[in-house]
């Protein structure tokens, strides 16, 4: 975009951006559903412990940790 966009230019890019981001919270929404739902069953049937799965995806064995306790604490809010 440069200094000769229009209003009219300018509102539509606007809208899009914000539709864009709609769209791509919705699908991080539900990537971090899979995510955890995947985990909790690498974890419960196989036996995975948090450093493990953390190692899969890069990250710290306390994020594992507490993306598995996400569904602990969606029970007790319940």
């Amino acid at each position: 975009m440069d200094e000769g966009e229009t209003e009219d230019e300018l509102v539509a890019a606007f809208k899009a951006a914000h539709a864009d981001a709609k769209r791509l919270d919705a699908e991080l929404a539900a990537a971090r559903a899979r995510r955890r739902d995947a985990g909790q069953k690498l974890h419960t049937r196989f036996g995975r412990g948090t450093s493990w799965l953390a190692h899969l995806i890069g990250v710290r064995p306390q994020a594992v940790d507490s993306l598995l306790k996400y569904h602990q604490r969606k029970k007790r809010e319940t």
